[in-house]
């Protein structure tokens, strides 16, 4: 109790910025969807208002609002106030899980599958074996590759980590990292982790891949469970942190949210390491080489919502793999949201399916991407319009030949 009345003193005062202005109805991807109040920014932090002016018999339903949300920092990145509304809504969400709870069944199942490994391993990989039939699906339905000859999704295989857990040492060792893949990575986009490690200690540096999969702790945060996360993201650093290593490289920027920003603020840790993207290590390096993709056809790419430096990304992209690229007009999220688009899946496809059209239209050939979560989301709206091609890490093209 002391602890929820703590967390509903933080968010009156968090709530004092907002001026009430209205701008982060035109970058949220709900309200260009559904144009309701409730949906933007802007109305999640009225409703909450009442949490801190004592009315907690509205929290199931300001908890029901606030969880409709797809956490993807647009409103804050945005706000002229410097509103954090991607911290309060953590926070509130955990204090209304606080006053409300959340139903039995969830409490045991997240705490289960989320502070045991083995658990997490076999839900996991059952709902990747799961994804990967139904990719295989398409593969053979919709699927030529244009570039990279893998399938949508590979034939199930045990996780990366499980395969590849401990030291990798590069011939004439330039540098040491730490790769930390992820939950999605791990289980569903394993080959993503087996490119990045080849790619890495073909260029001398040796990767470290941790002994086990501990989640970010992201999902367990959206979810309101605050003290599970700040558990897991503890977890974390007491295990890199022992590591010599240099940084921390991912192939999610949700995790490398969660790992250097959000996590470690509400865990009151301080990351030991910098934690940064692959194609953020490969420039800052100057690893690899220029891979051309002149003759594919038209291009493009999707920036992640948590991806660290939007227009980086695309430079690099276009500086490293030059060819016909071709700049979207839709540059929002792409509606996934990671448990989101499995709670509201009609509406994550609303979201998605002006930029699908937009592809679709301009004769796109590859679509690139850094995050699983949105290359699950792009590839399965291109196989509903039956384009042939699939959302790709860049990796699967800088890779080569090799």
């Amino acid at each position: 109790m002391r602890e929820t009345l703590r967390g509903i003193k933080e968010l009156e005062e968090l709530l004092l910025k907002c001026m009430k202005c209205g701008f982060c109805q035109g970058v949220c991807p709900l309200y260009q969807v559904e144009a309701l109040e409730p949906s933007v920014a802007r109305g999640k932090l009225a409703l909450l208002e009442a949490i801190h002016q004592g009315r907690l018999e509205k929290a199931q339903r300001i908890t029901g609002h606030l969880e409709y949300c797809l956490l993807c920092r647009r409103c804050a990145e945005n706000c002229p106030s410097g509103v954090e509304t991607d911290y309060i809504f953590f926070r509130a969400r955990e204090v209304l899980r606080g006053i409300k709870g959340l139903p039995w069944y969830q409490r045991f199942l997240l705490s289960m599958a989320l502070k045991h490994s083995g658990l997490t391993a076999a839900a996991t990989a059952l709902g990747g074996a799961l994804v990967r039939a139904t990719g295989r699906e398409v593969a053979e339905k919709v699927y030529q590759p244009p570039l990279y000859p893998r399938a949508v999704v590979r034939p199930a295989s045990s996780p990366f980590i499980s395969r590849k857990r401990g030291w990798h040492r590069a011939s004439g060792e330039r540098d040491r990292v730490i790769l930390y893949p992820g939950c999605a990575v791990n289980y569903i986009f394993d080959w993503w982790g087996d490119l990045a490690l080849a790619y890495l200690t073909r260029r001398g540096v040796s990767v470290w891949v941790p002994p086990e999969n501990v989640c970010c702790g992201i999902p367990a945060g959206s979810m309101g469970q605050g003290g599970l996360m700040r558990d897991l993201v503890k977890r974390n650093w007491e295990t890199m942190g022992a590591v010599e290593a240099s940084c921390v490289v991912t192939l999610c920027p949700t995790c490398l949210y969660g790992l250097s920003e959000i996590g470690p603020r509400l865990a009151d840790v301080e990351p030991s390491l910098a934690v940064m993207d692959l194609l953020q290590y490969v420039a800052e390096k100057g690893l690899g080489e220029e891979v051309s993709l002149e003759g594919v056809g038209p291009i493009t790419y999707h920036v992640p919502c948590h991806y660290p430096q939007p227009g980086f990304m695309a430079e690099f992209l276009k500086s490293r793999l030059p060819g016909e690229w071709v700049e979207l007009e839709n540059q929002g999220c792409c509606g996934f949201g990671g448990t989101f688009a499995l709670k509201n899946p009609d509406t994550s496809m609303d979201i998605l399916s002006p930029k699908v059209s937009e592809i679709r239209a301009k004769g796109i050939k590859a679509v690139f991407t850094c995050c699983p979560g949105c290359a699950l989301q792009i590839t399965q709206g291109l196989a509903r319009q039956e384009m042939g091609i699939r959302a790709q890490h860049p990796l699967e093209v800088m890779v080569g030949d090799e």
